[in-house]
């Protein structure tokens, strides 16, 4: 009986044994295998000559999102001070404001 366990627990190492070593490894990012890049490393490569117009890309994007988070704080801001008060000519700046951001961040969306 322990004889049994013994060989199935053997069994099992090698078992584990053999399916680690025919385990495919994939170098880590920046690594090169055997004298190749990697996929990242080749990706990058392609993207090198466009990063100007990635990090452009990038820019007008975090743009556009910090615009459409500013138009609820300018509307919470009429709700809660301008109409309380009665400013027409604060509302109607706010307004226009509001219209403003609003078109310039679908701008930066296109």
């Amino acid at each position: 009986m322990i004889e049994d366990k013994q060989v199935r627990s053997r069994e099992r190492t090698d078992l584990f044994a053999k399916e680690k070593a025919n385990r495919i490894r994939y170098p880590v990012i920046g690594q090169k295998s055997g004298g190749r890049r990697t996929v990242l490393g080749t990706v990058i490569g392609y993207l090198k000559p466009h990063r100007g117009r990635i990090a452009c890309g990038i820019t007008i994007k975090f743009t556009a999102a910090v615009l459409e988070l500013v138009l609820p704080l300018l509307l919470a801001h009429v709700i809660d001070v301008l109409v309380p008060a009665e400013d027409m000519a604060g509302i109607w700046k706010t307004g226009f404001l509001v219209m403003v951001l609003a078109f310039a961040a679908a701008g930066c969306n296109i």
